[in-house]
């Protein structure tokens, strides 16, 4: 169809030139039923369902589905980040801070590190960002990643050695605080007692406060507490030692650290902000992922063979919800309603997807997905982690758990089964 183009121009109507009027591209009828993708070369409905709008007030349609569409974005982003992984992040010039208005040097230094941005950095400084609050030093030296040679090498003298004494021979480069930080993330906590004694003697000398009638505070005895508790993988062995601290009677009652300095909430170092709204949210957004995952597991708990009450993540939610924030560039917020309707939709469609991609949920009933937990941490948990687990069940190790609890056995093989081929799998591929 044509038409003429008319402008009012001084107070009288003017004809223009003709223009065709064309409500999709490349030249599709507006009233054709169907439209060829064309990067698939699929031939999809000719609605807003399957295409986007190219300009919406026009009613004019992309060429492109929306499927091949968010797939080129997610191929775009990744390539951005392999691309600004390999960069210094230190840029000539200066760079305009969108909040504060602000000129500053145009690096790492003074704006956050987001290798999904186009050059790697926000467009909003370090002292406006409630994440980062200040500027890095000049002086600032990035840590050096661990590779997965250091951490074996870790893992196999770690129970022979003090901290400082693996230092000194094997990573010289590192500090004593990142070797505690790194050890206690993936569990490597048991001294040996012929490296506790001498460790306990070096402390002794290199600090004399540590000898007899030195009073400790309450803050060094929760921190002894809580490396202490590291101390014993085995659930017999963490029995004896309660046992032996309810028989000295010092921390009864009210006069227990957790009573009189309780690490709850922000005063624990491993708090991300708890359950936000939007992260209850979220977890109501993947129910097609959980209705999957009890069918597979025939409704039933995968030990137990009765009721369960939790869906376990296989790789854990909060993994999969940072994934998804790294993958949308968006920055974590409060509240659902901090976000705008299009960054949210990105947000759930994109952790859905995340989770499409990944294992199935193991059903377990609350008793099991507690002793999980407790074995294994609540945070970063991994595949290997819950077949190690499955395996001991299988073995016998947590007889004794099933028989206190009262709970029995039906190992749902089909599960087991599946996870462990997937995994296998990931590893050759």
């Amino acid at each position: 169809p044509h038409t003429l183009l008319l402008f009012f121009i001084n107070g009288d109507w003017r004809v223009g030139k003709r223009v065709k009027i064309m409500g999709y591209t490349h030249g599709t009828s507006k009233d054709a039923e169907t439209r060829i993708c064309t990067k698939c070369k699929r031939e999809l409905p000719n609605t807003n369902e399957y295409f986007g709008y190219a300009k919406k007030k026009q009613g004019r349609l992309k060429s492109v589905c929306k499927e091949c569409e968010k797939r080129i974005q997610k191929e775009n982003r990744e390539r951005i980040k392999i691309n600004n992984s390999n960069k210094t992040l230190f840029y000539e010039g200066t760079r305009h801070c969108k909040k504060c208005n602000r000129d500053l040097p145009n690096n790492k230094l003074y704006f956050p590190v987001d290798l999904g941005c186009v050059d790697g950095l926000r467009n909003i400084c370090r002292e406006c960002d409630k994440s980062y609050g200040n500027f890095l030093p000049d002086n600032y030296v990035e840590s050096e990643k661990w590779t997965d040679e250091d951490l074996k090498l870790l893992e196999s003298i770690y129970k022979d050695y003090t901290n400082s004494e693996i230092q000194e021979k094997y990573f010289p480069n590192r500090t004593l605080r990142s070797l505690e930080s790194i050890s206690s993330k993936y569990g490597f906590n048991h001294k040996s007692e012929e490296t506790l004694k001498r460790s306990a003697m070096i402390g002794a000398k290199n600090n004399p406060h540590c000898k007899p009638g030195w009073n400790y505070t309450d803050e060094q005895r929760i921190h002894a507490s809580i490396a202490q508790s590291k101390r014993y993988e085995n659930p017999a062995e963490r029995e004896i030692a309660r046992k032996n601290a309810i028989a000295r009677g010092a921390w009864v009652g009210e006069k227990h650290p957790i009573h009189i300095n309780p690490l709850y909430g922000e005063k624990n170092g491993r708090w991300k902000g708890g359950a936000s709204e939007l992260i209850e949210q979220l977890r109501r957004d993947i129910l097609d992922w959980k209705k999957n995952s009890s069918k597979f597991c025939d409704y039933k708990c995968i030990f137990t063979g009765g009721r369960f009450q939790n869906i376990h993540h296989i790789i854990s939610f909060n993994s999969l919800v940072d994934e998804a924030f790294a993958t949308t560039c968006l920055n974590r917020r409060t509240k659902v309603s901090d976000y705008s309707t299009q960054e949210y939709d990105e947000l759930k469609a994109c952790l859905i997807e995340l989770h499409n991609q990944t294992f199935f949920g193991a059903c377990l009933c609350k008793e099991l997905h507690e002793l999980f937990h407790k074995e294994y941490t609540y945070y970063n948990s991994t595949i290997n982690d819950f077949i190690d687990f499955t395996n001991k069940i299988i073995d016998g190790y947590y007889d004794d758990y099933f028989v206190e609890n009262n709970l029995s056995k039906e190992i749902n093989y089909k599960y087991i089964d599946y996870l462990k081929s997937t995994a296998s799998t990931e590893v050759s591929a």
